[in-house]
């Protein structure tokens, strides 16, 4: 016997020992195991094995606080859609009335609005006079250089130096009330409505008791 044929022989036998465990390692409807093992010793993986496990949480959609919980937008109705976007209205315009409040009752921010309007107002005169001047008098007039090229420079420091003013005094200001608005949530920023409209309320009720009580004083008279 040469030695071809002996290679020839073993390699017959191996196939035949392959053929005879996977025989062995089939399951009761033809399938393949999970897990085979072949003439090398390596685990084979099926092909139902192969396929990558979808996670358990996958299919949860999670919600950040403060958001809508609802479905998304792709799957909404247009009436669906419309009540989401009046709901989203509704929860803004609450926050930017519990900022507004905020930034009324934090001292020093009133008279920084104050401020700013009166140089933007001082400004705009200024430029408005300045036109004024040029139609009536002419650009050319030797009068009127001088008094348009003040009002200019007035106009340009009053309406550049308000708005610098603000940056400074009161845009840290209403930063700092965004970022306690955002910090609230949803339950609280209605409180904190509901508190505003009590007082709102409580204040009114006396004003209009002091006003009955004046007039009834005045009657008497």
């Amino acid at each position: 016997m040469s030695l071809r044929d002996v290679i020839d022989g073993a390699r017959q036998e191996a196939q035949a020992n392959r053929d005879e465990l996977r025989k062995t390692d089939r399951d009761n409807d033809g399938k393949p195991a999970d897990d085979q093992e072949d003439s090398y010793g390596f685990t084979r993986r099926s092909a139902s094995r192969a396929k990558p496990v979808r996670d358990k949480a996958g299919s949860v959609r999670v919600v950040e606080a403060g958001k809508s919980s609802s479905k998304p937008k792709s799957e909404m109705t247009r009436a669906e859609k419309k009540a989401e976007r009046e709901k989203e209205r509704d929860r803004d315009d609450r926050r930017r009335m519990v900022r507004d409040t905020i930034l009324e009752q934090t001292e020093g921010y009133g008279r920084s609005q104050k401020i700013w309007w009166i140089m933007l107002g001082i400004g705009m005169g200024c430029t408005i006079i300045s036109f004024g001047l040029n139609q009536t008098m002419g650009a050319s007039t030797e009068g009127a250089i001088a008094p348009q090229f003040i009002l200019i420079m007035l106009a340009y420091v009053c309406i550049i130096g308000a708005f610098v003013y603000d940056f400074v005094k009161a845009r840290p200001l209403r930063k700092k009330a965004d970022e306690q608005v955002r910090a609230m949530t949803d339950k609280k920023v209605n409180k904190f409505i509901h508190e505003v409209k009590e007082r709102e309320r409580k204040a009114a009720a006396e004003k209009e008791k002091a006003k009955k009580k004046g007039e009834q004083v005045d009657n008497e008279e």
